[in-house]
């Protein structure tokens, strides 16, 4: 063999590793993509496993609280009726918020009154 032909067989195995770093780098790549993408899946997964565990536990708080007749934050107005009955008065305040409600139960002047307060048909406090 002469050397030339050595030189260009050297030189052909040299480009040949080099294709196979290139294409074995570029395979690396899509499986980092895959990979992030089906991470990205298996955090949205959790993400939704959580939200659902937590509007259950949600939900099982406020079974707890109508079975113990006691109001919640975060109830919905058919709730506190199941708990309070339907309200002697009910104030209306409409703002670009959204509509404000205030509940009004009871008397005053008997020292029973209690005021439940909603935004957006959602208990976010009460007064005695």
């Amino acid at each position: 063999m002469t050397l030339s032909k050595k030189r260009l067989i050297v030189l052909w195995a040299a480009v040949l590793l080099v294709a196979s770093f290139a294409v074995s780098s570029k395979a690396a790549q899509v499986s980092e993509e895959e990979y992030g993408q089906l991470a990205g899946e298996s955090l949205r997964s959790r993400d939704r496993r959580e939200k659902r565990k937590g509007i259950r536990d949600t939900e099982k708080r406020f079974e707890e609280a109508i079975k113990a007749g006691r109001i919640t934050i975060g109830m919905k107005k058919k709730q506190v009726i199941e708990i309070l009955g339907y309200p002697d008065d009910i104030n209306l305040t409409n703002t670009s918020g959204g509509v404000h409600e205030q509940w009004c139960y009871g008397s005053v002047s008997e020292g029973t009154d209690m005021y439940v307060y909603f935004d957006n048909g959602i208990v976010m406090g009460w007064q005695h």
